[in-house]
């Protein structure tokens, strides 16, 4: 399985890039309507296939899944190095 917090999915909208990510956080007992708040309100450094990065994430909330919009200055272009 994926590790808590994994991204699961990746999409590319537009100029956009929007992540999927799993909300099952280890111990701690933080809601996953808690952990989008937490990244929703401030600027959030990521580590994923794009690089580390800082971007702004809104999104909502869907079950044990949170869909977040992350706005980025230019356009990412979705190279993972692997090829």
């Amino acid at each position: 399985q994926h590790g808590a917090g994994g991204i699961s999915d990746v999409e590319i909208v537009g100029p956009r890039m929007v992540l999927v990510l799993e909300l099952k956080l280890a111990g701690g007992g933080i809601t996953p309507e808690g952990a989008l708040r937490q990244v929703a309100q401030r600027e959030y450094t990521t580590k994923h296939i794009g690089g580390e990065r800082d971007v702004w994430a809104i999104g909502a909330v869907m079950g044990e899944r949170c869909r977040i919009e992350w706005r980025e200055e230019r356009v990412w272009e979705g190279k993972t190095g692997q090829e």
